[in-house]
């Protein structure tokens, strides 16, 4: 499937630029809700409830210094080695006959918006049990049963849908290695906190998980983002990965 174009590329910071660029006062820190009908009881899964909260802990935290780190590269007081790393070499010839943006300014954007959003009230719904596929969905407003797909993968969201609803999937709540899938940490990279971060950036600014930078599949996983940075900075600014793991590098050091 083809990635998306260059244009497709100016057209996304355009939008997210204009919602998200000037960043407003975050409010009160917001409870985090464990909300449906399917979260199983908690007497008898303490440690799946205590991961989601530690989890909520860590992302606020993270995305707080991932904020700070990229607003202090691009006045060039910050660790701009990372913002290169995962958004590509900075382009500083805005406004000297290119019509490029500057990505940068764009992947701060999205950074500032999850920071402003993660402090306020979040939902999260449960999708970590094989047996919940039949079962009706319980997100608000929605009709029908849940679905195989539901359940696999780490976490869900809404693209675009500001509303800060994640639902958590099997792989979420998997703390050694399965098959095919790399095991979900509690700290460093593949992070819960930064899995939270991912998703509220599709939730909050309609971020994408792009194609690679050569359209040979979805762009996830270190390398594959690191080759994006390299080859595509078009894309990386705004790709959900990419954005997980600046913070987690910041936060961590991956």
């Amino acid at each position: 499937m083809p990635g998306t174009t260059l244009q497709e590329d100016c057209t996304a910071f355009t939008r997210i630029d204009g919602a998200f660029g000037k960043k407003t006062p975050t409010a009160a820190k917001g409870a985090l809700t464990f909300a449906g009908t399917h979260w199983p009881p908690r007497a008898k899964n303490t440690l799946k409830y205590r991961d989601v909260e530690y989890a909520i802990g860590e992302a606020r935290e993270m995305v707080i210094r991932a904020y700070m780190a990229a607003s202090g590269a691009l006045r060039g007081a910050g660790d701009a080695e990372k913002m290169t790393r995962w958004f590509g070499a900075r382009n500083q010839k805005v406004g000297m006959g290119t019509s490029l943006p500057d990505w940068w300014e764009g992947a701060r954007a999205i950074l500032g918006a999850v920071e402003s959003f993660i402090v306020k009230a979040v939902a999260v719904y449960y999708r970590g049990d094989q047996a919940l596929v039949g079962k009706p969905n319980d997100y608000p407003g929605r009709v029908g049963n849940l679905v195989q797909r539901d359940i696999d993968g780490y976490a869900e969201s809404f693209s675009g849908a500001q509303n800060n609803i994640v639902g958590l999937c099997k792989l979420f709540f998997a703390k050694k290695t399965t098959t095919g899938q790399s095991k979900m940490n509690l700290r460093g990279k593949d992070s819960v906190g930064g899995t939270l971060i991912h998703e509220l950036s599709h939730n909050i600014c309609g971020t994408d998980d792009h194609e690679t930078h050569d359209d040979s599949g979805t762009c996830y996983g270190t390398d594959g983002c690191l080759a994006l940075a390299t080859n595509k900075a078009s894309r990386a600014w705004y790709n959900a990965d990419n954005i997980e793991y600046f913070c987690e590098d910041v936060m961590y050091g991956i």
